[in-house]
């Protein structure tokens, strides 16, 4: 059961493989400060998953089937102004990042970055009070944790 200083995120990604990896090590690497509430493979479903949810923090995949990331982006900034969102993308292609940022992410966060020391800087970020303000999917929508 998480903690109240404990990080909530939903992940967008069609990659299970991936997000299933999220699932199973944040919580490990960030002594239980950080964990996958929810996760869609469907970027026209992220919006709606962030407003139901209301995480701490959105991961969005950038590259990902029609709407794509950047759409999602654009759509959870719109829905929940005040979830933190950071665009990811395993692609080396700094354009996509930057329509992301115009988008209204956040941050951008390279797949190919070691994710321990940039999860357990937002769960940091996350305590602290100041900072804090039908399309068909590769893998189905997990609900809400806690």
């Amino acid at each position: 059961m998480p903690g109240a200083s404990t990080l909530r995120l939903v992940v967008v990604d069609d990659h299970p493989l991936f997000v299933r990896g999220l699932e199973l090590l944040l919580p490990i690497t960030t002594n239980g400060r950080v964990e996958v509430a929810a996760s869609t493979g469907d970027a026209a479903a992220a919006a709606a998953l962030v407003s139901s949810c209301r995480p701490d923090l959105a991961l969005v995949d950038l590259h990902m089937p029609p709407p794509g990331g950047i759409r999602a982006v654009a759509a959870i900034r719109r829905t929940t102004p005040r979830v933190r969102v950071v665009a990811m993308s395993g692609s080396a292609d700094p354009g996509p990042a930057v329509e992301a940022l115009r988008a209204g992410a956040e941050g951008f966060l390279p797949k190919t970055s070691e994710p321990a020391p940039h999860v357990a800087q937002a769960a940091d970020h996350h305590r602290a009070p100041a900072l804090r303000r039908r399309r068909h999917s590769r893998h189905p929508p997990r609900q809400c944790a806690g």
